[in-house]
């Protein structure tokens, strides 16, 4: 037999509300690059270039998971008002 599952829409909700707030926050890391100095070592690093991007690309992805969540969260809203609607009143 399955296992019932119960999911908390509000719980859900405040999740992808603080995960959007994240992704803002992602969005906003500066990761200033390192100044270059004629002959310096210094002068080819590109770690700085490196993170930038990769913070960049998590806020991204951390932006479609919540897109993600919010229209799953919509599509069993929907799905269950119908099953709703099939039930005869009480």
């Amino acid at each position: 037999m399955p296992e019932r599952v119960v999911v908390d829409t509000a719980t859900l909700g405040a999740l992808a509300d603080t995960l959007t707030r994240s992704a803002g926050r992602l969005a906003d890391v500066e990761i200033p690059g390192v100044a270059e100095l004629p002959g310096s070592a210094l002068s080819g690093v590109a770690a700085p270039a490196r993170a930038a991007a990769e913070v960049h690309r998590l806020g991204t992805a951390l932006q479609e998971w919540v897109c993600s969540v919010r229209r799953s969260m919509d599509e069993l809203g929907a799905t269950d008002d119908a099953a709703a609607r099939r039930l005869p009143p009480r």
